[in-house]
């Protein structure tokens, strides 16, 4: 049971991965150094050292989080953003489900603390149970308003963010706030390491322009604002499920 819930996050790690790499071929060699690197350090346990200044687990995490923001101007962003319609990127934000139930399984376990589940205070699930809905409602029916995605988006990031911050302060460091058994150590490592190195990538994705049509009902317009587009994955760039690998935002 132990090997297959790992299983299950490695298949969720690569899957997501796949999905942003697509047909960016340099993106995908830097993305693959980087987890090989991860879980090379991992395994040797590097990230098991919590009494450095700054945890070396911390700087797995504000790493990607620098690169994310470097990409942001480039070619390659702006296309990324200009191919791919927002509701497919909004429905894959449904990946969390299967991130809480490993979270959960984790638990159960023995491996994570309750504090990191939806028995605790992670109510991430919420987000990947709602992103379907308001997808399919917001951009593919245009039956509710755009603020009804926008204001999703912002509450999966600040979600997420309690859920990042829970899992810093559960940490065995000089700064622990929370004293579980067992601790949130399992995230330095191996697959785990990937989770905390991804998160700052991953949030709900919410068309970033619109405009109101007579009815009141959101409408999305061609073509494209660049900046807004570059706004919205900003969005995304600065949140993030559990276990999940940069997805990005777009508008159409």
């Amino acid at each position: 049971m132990t090997l297959a819930v790992d299983l299950v996050f490695i298949a969720q790690v690569l899957v997501l991965a796949g999905i942003l790499v697509w047909r960016r071929a340099r993106i995908g060699v830097g993305l693959g150094i980087w987890l090989g690197v991860l879980a090379v350090l991992a395994g040797q346990g590097y990230f098991l050292e919590f009494q450095s200044m700054p945890p070396r687990l911390t700087l797995a995490g504000l790493l990607p989080l620098a690169a994310g923001l470097l990409m942001l101007p480039t070619h390659g962003t702006r296309h990324f953003l200009a191919v791919t319609p927002p509701e497919r990127l909004i429905y894959l934000q449904s990946f969390r489900i299967v991130m809480e139930i490993i979270l959960w399984a984790l638990a159960v376990q023995g491996r994570a603390p309750k504090l990191m589940t939806f028995e605790g205070r992670n109510i991430d699930i919420l987000i990947g149970l709602t992103a379907i809905p308001v997808g399919w409602m917001v951009v593919e029916r245009r039956a509710w308003p755009a603020w009804v995605a926008a204001a999703w988006n912002v509450v999966g990031i600040l979600i997420l963010a309690n859920v990042v911050v829970h899992a810093q302060l559960a940490l065995p460091t000089p700064f622990r706030a929370f004293v579980t058994e067992p601790s949130t150590a399992f995230l330095a490592t191996f697959p785990y390491i990937w989770w905390d190195s991804s998160y700052p990538s991953r949030s709900g994705s919410t068309p970033a322009r619109s405009c109101s049509s007579r009815d009141g009902r959101a409408s999305i317009p061609s073509p494209p604002d660049s900046s807004a587009r570059r706004a919205s994955f900003l969005l995304n760039r600065l949140a993030c499920a559990p276990g999940g690998l940069p997805s990005c935002s777009r508008s159409r």
